[in-house]
């Protein structure tokens, strides 16, 4: 009975961060899901032709904007993922991909799944199928861990990933 009631902002806030938290919780899963599948589609060659019309996933939260669309027309997407000769334009696209994000959620940590989830929507390939290909290491975030351009921390069983360098 001696229990304080909460003001009614601190409930609100309360209901917020419990509502921020699950969203980032099921964005998470989204994106390990979005992983594994394009490693199931790698490995049994399995090509999948997107609609447009169709809605994805991540429309379903609509509170987290996870729509980032960059700036790529749908036909030079191909030409611009055979651009990626070596790690140096690999670092200048994920760059891109970073700021890109930033600037529409700044507020969002970027995880490597996320990040990669993003490559992956430009290049039509997997991030680790890139870093093989391109010999940088044996997965993506094997070669973003060795890579002096990008910071890992661990964030739960994710990791979040910041650039050092702004080019």
């Amino acid at each position: 009975m001696a229990t304080e009631v909460p003001s009614f902002e601190k409930v609100v806030e309360q209901i917020q961060d419990l509502i921020k938290n699950e969203q980032e919780s099921i964005n998470a899963r989204l994106n390990s899901l979005v992983a594994v599948a394009s490693l199931f589609q790698e490995r049994c060659n399995i090509h999948i032709k997107h609609h447009p019309k169709e809605p994805e996933v991540e429309e379903i939260i609509p509170v987290v904007d996870n729509s980032f669309t960059p700036s790529i027309p749908e036909e030079g997407k191909k030409e611009y993922s055979a651009e990626i000769h070596n790690g140096k334009t690999l670092d200048k696209l994920l760059l891109k991909i970073i700021q890109d994000l930033k600037i529409k959620s700044p507020q969002t940590q970027l995880s490597v799944s996320k990040l990669g989830s993003e490559l992956q929507k430009i290049t039509g390939k997997s991030p680790s199928s890139i870093v093989k290909k391109l010999k940088l290491g044996s997965s993506f975030t094997k070669y973003l861990e060795s890579s002096p351009t990008f910071t890992l921390k661990a964030s739960g069983k994710e990791y979040e990933v910041t650039a050092l360098l702004s080019k």
